[in-house]
């Protein structure tokens, strides 16, 4: 049985989290935020609060990192 295609998922690694928690509802009872806000995430340019993608990094046992969930804070440095 196929995948149904998922639309408009602009963060791909925020995708495979949800997946591995249980679902959008699962992860924002895990986190203590409204399932909404998650799903603005997913579909929208609306960054991640650091906080939270600690806490993801954290709840996927490090399968997702933060650092690919925020790669605009955790930016390496090469100097």
């Amino acid at each position: 049985m196929k995948s149904k295609p998922r639309n408009n998922i602009k963060k791909p690694e925020l995708q495979k989290a949800i997946d591995m928690i249980g679902g959008v509802v699962l992860m924002s009872e895990k986190l203590n935020i409204v399932p909404s806000n998650i799903s603005n995430w997913l579909h929208s340019d609306v960054k991640i609060p650091i906080k939270h993608a600690i806490s993801i990094e954290r709840l996927t046992k490090g399968k997702v990192s933060a650092k690919n969930l925020r790669p605009d804070i955790f930016k390496y440095n090469s100097e």
